[in-house]
């Protein structure tokens, strides 16, 4: 994308001699996105992938539609690793094996989920597997039609912050 902006930049100098031109400005649009772009590839390079011991302990627990796994939230302060999401009736349970401020995260979260899903979400964090995993295991009840609708809300918000 960066080389169609240089492209567009450099056929307007070429052609007219001059930077002030139509195609300086369509340059500097595009350079926008471009530069979007670049920001999400240098997130993704640096984000770490679930183990996959962890991955099938986790998926062997709850195999559920509303589990997400390798999500990685911004916010303006910080950038939350999170190796796994359960997304409940009540919010979120989340497990990460990467050091995050738990405190931030949650409250990120919460604040995040207020906006685009449900009033008052519950968000929790572990740092270790086992009590993460034990509370997926609890977390098999059947939903509601409804209880269906909210989770699906709020894991769409997840996936939109996440990249």
């Amino acid at each position: 994308m960066l080389a169609v902006v240089i492209a567009i930049f450099l056929a307007g100098y070429l052609t007219t001699k001059t930077r002030a031109n139509y195609f300086s400005i369509l340059a500097v649009l595009g350079a926008l996105p471009a530069g979007k772009q670049i920001v999400a590839l240098i997130m993704y390079l640096r984000a770490k992938p679930i183990k996959a011991d962890d991955y099938a302990a986790l998926h062997q627990i709850n195999s559920s539609p509303f589990m997400l796994y390798e999500c990685v939230i911004t916010s303006r302060e910080a950038i939350f690793p999170l190796d796994c999401i359960l997304v409940h009736k009540n919010g979120i349970f989340a497990y990460s094996s990467q050091p995050v401020d738990v405190v931030k995260a949650e409250k990120t979260i919460s604040k995040m989920l207020e906006t685009y899903a449900v009033a008052k979400a519950t968000v929790k964090i572990f740092t270790t597997r086992k009590p993460f995993a034990d509370r997926a295991a609890q977390q098999t009840d059947s939903l509601t039609e409804e209880e269906r609708d909210l989770c699906e809300r709020i894991k769409t918000s997840i996936l939109a912050a996440s990249l």
